[in-house]
Parts: structure tokens; sequence; C-alpha cells
């Protein structure tokens, strides 16, 4: 899982940190570029909470089989991407702002089967 962490980052030069972290907020795996001038493991576990709480609306009250697929969250300089994985696990990606974040999107979504596959 860290080579494919590693890979990510090494190819997506916006990207600043990628973690897989439980609904319990536990990062499982982490993979993060120097220099933060926050915690990039406080924001993911921060985010997690909105993200299961979202996840189970989508379950209880629209009846969605899936629920949370993606959950993005735009600062003045930073981009927070979530992906629901398998087993309540979640991706949670860190990246700079930027204008081509549907690029970030897509090359992210299309690694998402290698990353269930590697939990």
């Amino acid at each position: 899982m860290e080579e494919l962490l590693k890979q990510l980052l090494s190819e997506n030069p916006e990207l600043q940190a990628l973690l897989v972290v439980d609904e319990e907020g536990i990062v499982v795996y982490k993979e993060s570029r120097e220099g933060l001038p926050f915690d990039p493991e406080e924001a993911a576990v921060e985010l997690i909470t909105p993200s299961t709480r979202i996840d189970e609306f989508l379950h209880d009250s629209l009846e969605e089989e899936k629920g949370l697929e993606e959950f993005i969250v735009f600062s003045r300089r930073y981009l927070f991407l979530v992906y629901k994985l398998v087993n309540e696990t979640f991706l949670v990606a860190v990246s700079s702002r930027t204008p081509l974040y549907g690029r970030l999107r897509f090359r992210l979504r299309s690694k998402l089967k290698e990353v269930i596959k590697q939990l």
C-alpha cells in the first residue's frame, strides 16, 4: 500500500498527502510531502466524522446501497478529497488548490480499485 500511495504522490505534484483512515479516525497508511503547515493526520481524522455522517444519511434516509462515494472540501489554499473504500475505511487526499481538480479526481478514482485490492 505504501508504494501505491508514494506512486500517486509522485505522479500528481499537486497532492500533498494521502491517508487511509478507518471510521474511528485511526490512520492505517500515510504518505505525505514535507512542509505542510498543518498535520495531515489531524485533517484526515477531522474529515472522517462528517464523511461517516453523510454516509449514514445516504444509507438511512435515501436508501442508497453504496452511500458516500466521494466528499470534497475546498479551502482557500487546499482541496480535501475523501473516498469511501471498504469495511468503513476512507482514502483522504490533501491537495494544493488547483483549477485542474477534475483531472486529479479522475486520477485518484482510477486508482481506487487498486487501493481497495491492497487493503
